[in-house]
């Protein structure tokens, strides 16, 4: 009898350890960036960065907005060379802000 408790006790304890990790992980804020306000700041005044996925300059911006990227307007040159074109960027990562 005991040791069915003992199991049952256990089973009950790796339940709710399991309810809180997948509260956890899919809970909201667990997909909130850090620089959410600012990526939005930015996103909300028209600037873009423009880039390419080779360059390791615009991974390492990339990686330094971490989560909060996802807000960024980004254009990837390598996919929509003519919005590169169009606004000359010779460089990458370029940052263009509205005048």
């Amino acid at each position: 009898m005991a040791k069915k408790i003992t199991i049952f006790i256990f089973i009950f304890l790796l339940a709710i350890l399991a309810i809180a990790f997948i509260a956890k992980v899919f809970s909201p804020k667990a997909a909130q960036g850090k620089y959410d306000s600012f990526a939005k700041c930015l996103a909300g005044s028209g600037a873009v960065m423009y880039g390419a996925y080779w360059c390791s300059h615009c991974e390492n911006e990339k990686a330094a907005f971490g989560a909060s990227f996802s807000y960024v307007n980004y254009v990837e040159c390598t996919k929509d060379t003519q919005k590169c074109l169009t606004n000359k960027i010779e460089g990458y990562p370029t940052w263009l802000f509205p005048a």
